[in-house]
C-alpha cells in the first residue's frame, strides 16, 4: 500500500510561497552554521611549556596529541590575550580557537581593585570570539 502510495507521480507542479521558501532557506543555512571551541591555555614565560585549562585538557584528551603538535608549533610566538584558530581538529567542533591566557598567577599591581586572573581570562576569551567570527 505504501509503495503505490510512494509511486505515484506528481501531476501538478508543487507551488511554494517566498515566505516559505525563505523560511526553509533560513532553517537549512542555520543547520549548516560554523560550530566552534574556544579553549584556553596558561604560558608563565615566552619558553614554558602551555598548561592548559580543564576544557582544553579535555579537549586535548578527546582528540590525541594532534592538539598539543599544533599548540607546539605557536609556542615562540603565541603571547597573552592572542588567539589561534585551528581547522578540522574534531568533527563535533571544525573550528577550535585557542587563547592565550597569559601567567596562572600574573605579576599585577595589588593596588588596583580589580581580579588580574578575571580580566586576562575576558580579554582572551572576546579575542577568541573574534577569531571564530572571522574563520
Amino acid at each position: 500500500m505504501l509503495s503505490r502510495c510512494f509511486a505515484t507521480p506528481l501531476t501538478r507542479p508543487l507551488v511554494v510561497s517566498a515566505s516559505i521558501a525563505a523560511a526553509r532557506r533560513l532553517s537549512t543555512s542555520m543547520a549548516y552554521q560554523k560550530q566552534g571551541l574556544v579553549l584556553g591555555v596558561y604560558q608563565e614565560d615566552k619558553d614554558a611549556d602551555f598548561v592548559f585549562t580543564p576544557a582544553a585538557k579535555q579537549f586535548a584528551g578527546t582528540i590525541g596529541a594532534k592538539f598539543t603538535d599544533m599548540l607546539q608549533l605557536t609556542k615562540g610566538a603565541f603571547k597573552k590575550g592572542e588567539t589561534r584558530v585551528f581547522y578540522g581538529l574534531n568533527e563535533k567542533y571544525p573550528f577550535t580557537s585557542v587563547v592565550h591566557l597569559g601567567p596562572r598567577q600574573p605579576e599585577g599591581a595589588q593596588l588596583e581593585d580589580r581580579d588580574e586572573v578575571a580580566e586576562n581570562v575576558r580579554v582572551a576569551i572576546s579575542a577568541g570570539v573574534r577569531g571564530l567570527r572571522s574563520a
